[in-house]
């Protein structure tokens, strides 16, 4: 009677079986739907950005920004080079001697001189 309830309660598992073909298939549609996503979102990019293109002789939309807003930079960064240039522009400017009003008898002087001025005269 024993030995009857272990035969009764015996497990027996199925054979594991992948449907390859069918996975095959599966993530071939995958790939093929993945990459007619990307090509149609790259054509939707490339046909919205052809106005802001400085090279569109059709002009469908406006004209991009200028470089310079109000003299601040709105270049990326990697074209920070346009603001040290004008601040070694600037620093030129306030460093040069000139003449702003030769009749009034207003020179510019260089930043360092006016300052040593001033406090010459305020002692």
């Amino acid at each position: 009677m024993k030995g009857d309830a272990i035969q009764e309660f015996a497990v027996h598992q199925e054979d594991d079986l992948v449907a390859g073909r069918k996975l095959a298939i599966i993530g071939a549609g995958s790939v093929v739907v993945g990459a007619v996503g990307v090509i149609v979102a790259a054509l939707l990019v490339y046909r919205d950005t052809g106005a802001l293109r400085p090279s569109a002789a059709g002009l469908r939309g406006p004209l991009p920004a200028p470089t310079a807003i109000s003299r601040v930079e709105q270049t990326p960064i990697w074209q920070t080079r346009a603001g040290l240039d004008t601040k070694a522009a600037q620093q030129a400017e306030l460093n040069h001697l000139k003449w702003l009003d030769r009749e009034a008898g207003i020179a510019q002087i260089p930043i360092d001189d006016a300052i040593d001025i001033v406090v010459q005269v305020s002692r």
